[in-house]
């Protein structure tokens, strides 16, 4: 019986046939936000980051002394700015109950938890970004959720969650906030099944982690269904510095006339609007795609769906008529197709992410001793290279006592080709060299507000965090939350 961290999660990666597609969390009815996550052991201690008012304010004086660098060498600025920032150590604090960094001083980048269920107080979203292998938790603001126009009622507990979807590979995120109403008696210790009374909501963003913008996107056809299978993409002018654009897609699979079609459901921040577009699938005849265990990349002006047991399939969803791509896994790891509980095992210990700019994937053996693989893809076609072959048990030096159980792969580096994020056991994130061999770092999550039960391999996401997010804003038609409260505010006068 899967855990209701568990449900919470996986229920963004089945299929769109669900009728609940978010299951519910226990929740407080006094104040109807939910219980299942503690928030900060100490929120009035922390400062939020830089609001988008304050980030307006800053841009014409930062502009001028922005330096723009090419999206490519991203890995190469961000290690700079590792050198020159005063990092907060992993283990100096309790946990991710630090003060959030500010805009000036952020990690290069960030490990993600995915899930949030405690709304703040502040004005924007709020990341309490840390640097792996310590893992960064975040909030939406309660205004995400009083803009969903829905009455209190008798008899009613609200349930409220977000979710980070995907990260844009130069520091934007895609979340999706839901709200659901159930009837007052529905809790988990409760013989009675769970009723979804009133209605649902379902709400997509854009974010800037830094600076805590949110830009809401409008809703489409698809927007309650939209499942961890949707991506972010974003281009620059002339390839360097803030984002000028960007596109959400989600890809979808359905049968016409017994072939496997692929529809791809966009939206496009130049045009404000959703449309969708129909190709034929690339896999075998037959064959499904299991893409939403996996958070969709960006990478080389692509979006790309995984599915660890295959390979991915890619498109660029800012061409008028987008055609599809794919790359297979490396020889001898292509499976048969799987079942959607094998592929949610099965993307416990394989991951395809990108790193310094190239696309590597990462797979761990099934029998021991464990051997960890990571191949580096030659170009955005193939074929694979195999990087390193490393066993689990010459990683510590008293031979790999208490490492019997095979590790979850959490990250790979996003600046560093080298470097991989282990779970070992579900109680502590290790960060792995495997060209030296060792163990480098350590971070425990007993130590974080992130349940045991939670502890999933594809939780956490990683995001790089490029200097220019502290003085962007997020381009394109958009109503940000403030413009959207302003104008409800003056209608109320």
């Amino acid at each position: 019986m899967p855990s209701t961290c568990q449900r919470l999660f996986l229920s963004f990666c089945q299929s769109r046939a669900s009728a609940l597609p978010f299951p519910p969390l226990p929740s407080d009815s006094s104040t109807g936000f939910t219980k299942a996550f503690p928030p900060p052991k100490s929120p009035k201690a922390l400062s939020g980051p830089l609001s988008s008012s304050a980030a307006t304010k800053s841009i014409a004086a930062a502009a001028s002394a922005e330096m723009l660098l090419p999206l490519r060498r991203l890995s190469g600025h961000l290690r700079r700015a590792a050198s020159a920032s005063a990092l907060l150590p992993p283990r100096g604090l309790h946990g991710h109950l630090r003060r959030p960094l500010s805009a000036a001083s952020p990690p290069p980048w960030a490990m993600i938890y995915r899930i949030s269920v405690t709304p703040n107080t502040t004005r924007d979203a709020s990341f309490w970004l840390a640097p792996p292998p310590s893992a960064t938790l975040f909030s939406l603001p309660e205004r995400v959720f009083s803009s969903m126009e829905h009455p209190r009622a008798g008899g009613y507990t609200d349930n409220y969650a977000s979710v980070v979807f995907a990260s844009s590979g130069d520091g934007l995120l895609l979340l999706k906030a839901t709200w659901h109403r159930f009837s007052a008696h529905a809790s988990l210790d409760s013989p009675r099944p769970r009723e979804v009374l009133a209605k649902e909501e379902h709400v997509l963003y854009v974010c800037n982690p830094v600076t805590g913008q949110l830009v809401r996107l409008p809703p489409s056809w698809g927007t309650k269904h939209l499942t961890t299978a949707t991506g972010l993409l974003t281009q620059a002018d002339r390839g360097r510095g803030p984002p000028k654009r960007y596109a959400a897609a989600e890809l979808i699979e359905a049968l016409k006339d017994d072939v496997v079609h692929f529809v791809l459901c966009r939206f496009r921040s130049e045009t404000g609007k959703w449309d969708v577009k129909e190709r034929l699938s690339p896999l075998p005849p037959g064959r499904l795609m299991r893409m939403r265990n996996h958070e969709v990349l960006a990478f080389a002006g692509r979006l790309w769906w995984v599915d660890v047991s295959w390979g991915a399939v890619s498109a660029d969803p800012f061409k008028d008529e987008p055609q599809l791509g794919h790359v297979k896994l490396p020889e001898g790891s292509e499976l048969p197709d799987q079942d959607a509980n094998e592929g949610l095992e099965l993307t416990k210990h394989r991951r395809m992410g990108v790193s310094d700019g190239r696309l590597l994937y990462v797979e761990v053996s099934e029998e021991e001793p464990f051997q960890i693989k990571s191949f580096v893809l030659d170009g955005e076609s193939g074929p694979w290279a195999l990087q390193h072959q490393v066993s689990l048990d010459t990683l510590w030096p008293n031979g790999g006592d208490g490492t019997k159980e095979r590790p979850l792969v959490v990250a790979i580096d996003p600046l560093n080709t080298d470097l991989l994020y282990l779970n070992m056991g579900s109680e502590e994130i290790v960060s792995v060299d495997l060209r030296r061999n060792r163990v480098i770092g350590a971070y425990s999550v007993l130590s974080s507000d992130i349940p045991t039960r939670c502890r999933l391999a594809n939780i956490f996401l990683p995001c790089v965090l490029p200097s220019f997010l502290g003085s962007s804003l997020i381009p394109g038609k958009r109503k940000t939350i403030a413009d959207t409260l302003v104008r409800v505010d003056s209608c109320k006068k």
